[in-house]
């Protein structure tokens, strides 16, 4: 993206904001940290370039869609007692829910519509309540944004949330931060753009730098995805993140990130000299 991303983000934004009023007052915890622009073209040094781990995705959703499943999974053994998650699970058991709910991701990726008017068919309970998520993670594998729209429209939980909204960016990082940004402002919101600004930090860190500084009011929620975005530039160019650190007025949060980059400068002059 190199750059690209936040501009044309930028200006989608202002309009979303435009339309939605969405502004936030000033908070009483606000900080002042310049902008990354100063410091976005810093060359990095032969030994920055290092791979950047991916982080794992601990959701339910499938790492890989299995064959297309033309009829409705079952979720209950011959004796109609309902096999999910309880209290005294056998192995068997256990392995027998999580197949279910496999089978499931699987439909949903491939007939959402099926899956869905299946699983609202359920009858309220534990069963129904996993199937949903389920349900969400398996359309996230052939159109995240869709996913996204169900999730909510099902009220789903917030880790189910923001678990999807970063498999979006994942797959459109300028689409998932609109819809973000034009929230309500609040701590979804917040931990929501969190998730996207992980994501872009990926790619181009001091892009993800300037979102956050931007768009999360300052408070913890900010502190941690600055720190996010701290470590993933000083992954990519250490010296570029270090020129950043040391434009962030003194306290808790400079000390953490310049922590933080000592710790990545120490790791890399090990590997150097292996």
């Amino acid at each position: 993206m190199k750059g690209k991303v936040f501009r044309y983000a930028g200006a989608l934004l202002a309009a979303g904001l435009a339309i939605h009023d969405l502004r936030r007052p000033a908070s009483p915890r606000a900080i002042s940290i310049p902008s990354p622009a100063a410091v976005k073209n810093v060359p990095p040094a032969a030994s920055d370039a290092i791979p950047i781990p991916v982080e794992p995705d601990a959701s339910l959703a499938s790492q890989d869609a299995g064959a297309r499943m033309e009829t409705p999974p079952t979720g209950t053994q011959p004796d109609g007692e309902v096999q999910m998650n309880r209290v005294g699970d056998t192995d068997t058991q256990l392995k027998a829910r999580l197949e279910w709910l496999s089978r499931l991701r699987d439909w949903a990726a491939n007939d959402p519509d099926r899956a869905l008017a299946w699983v609202l068919n359920l009858p309220a309970g534990q069963e129904r309540d996993q199937a949903l998520p389920a349900l969400c993670f398996g359309l996230a594998q052939t159109d995240p944004a869709h996913a996204v729209e169900m999730a909510q429209t099902l009220h789903q939980p917030e880790d189910v949330m923001e678990n999807l909204v970063q498999q979006w960016a994942a797959n459109d990082v300028v689409s998932a931060l609109v819809w973000a940004n034009n929230l309500p402002a609040g701590g979804q919101r917040d931990q929501l753009l969190q998730r996207v600004t992980y994501v872009l930090s990926q790619t181009d860190p001091s892009d993800a730098a300037g979102l956050v500084l931007e768009q999360i009011p300052p408070g913890p929620a900010q502190d941690e995805t600055v720190m996010t975005v701290v470590h993933q530039w000083g992954n990519q160019n250490l010296q570029a993140a270090n020129a950043w650190v040391l434009t962030f007025p003194d306290g808790p949060l400079k000390e953490r990130a310049t922590e933080e980059l000592n710790g990545i400068a120490q790791y890399k002059n090990a590997l150097a000299h292996l």
